[in-house]
């Protein structure tokens, strides 16, 4: 009991899902920039070891120390390429993951915030525009509307002709509000069971 009280009312699996998705991109991130820099090191050696050889032309080499100098050039630049391919390879899996990985995030940013039976907004999306729109600063003196909505008898009605008719109906009550809350900034939420809210920043009473 104390389990499935503690996973109703405490366990955030949403956060827990964030949190998993912050640190999997934490970890590609310190992958890249480990890869990145092992193949600027490697650069950074190329280019030493290529100076050491121009320094070596310059001498009067024989014709059998230039052909060395030649090989030892041809294999570095063949060494450079491999690793270049690599590191490409690198980059272009860690784009595709970084978009998977984005995809993924806008995806449970969406159901953290969105009602899954109405597709209104939620009580969490509400809690949060609502303090924004309240501590404004710039707009200390601007308008703030709040409607809210409570459907009478829904019980009755859920008893009377079951919980399907009454999703039914908070899905059309809700599909109402969304055409009337069309204003840039409207929101339109369903804060819990039968109860829904329109918070209208910078909106009179009279145009409310």
């Amino acid at each position: 009991v104390a389990r499935a009280l503690y996973r109703r009312f405490i366990w955030d699996d949403d956060k827990q899902h964030l949190e998993k998705l912050r640190a999997e991109l934490r970890t590609l991130v310190t992958e890249t920039i480990s890869g990145v820099s092992q193949a600027t090191t490697q650069a950074e050696q190329a280019v030493d070891s290529l100076a050491a050889k121009s320094v070596r032309l310059e001498k009067g080499p024989t014709l059998e120390e230039v052909r060395q100098v030649l090989g030892e050039v041809v294999g570095e630049t063949r060494s450079i390429a491999r690793n270049s391919h690599l590191l490409k390879e690198m980059l272009d899996d860690t784009r595709r993951e970084v978009e998977a990985l984005r995809d993924e995030l806008e995806h449970t940013r969406l159901q953290v915030t969105t009602d899954a039976l109405t597709g209104l907004k939620n009580r969490r999306a509400f809690d949060t525009a609502f303090q924004q729109a309240a501590e404004n600063p710039g707009k200390s003196d601007a308008p703030l509307t709040l409607l809210l909505v409570d459907i009478d008898h829904f019980k009755d009605y859920n008893d009377s002709f079951g919980h399907k008719a009454g999703d039914q109906r908070l899905c059309r009550i809700a599909d109402t509000m969304k055409s009337h809350a069309r204003r840039a900034g409207d929101l339109a939420v369903r804060y819990g069971g039968e109860e829904f809210v329109v918070l209208m920043p910078n909106a009179e009473r009279e145009s409310a």
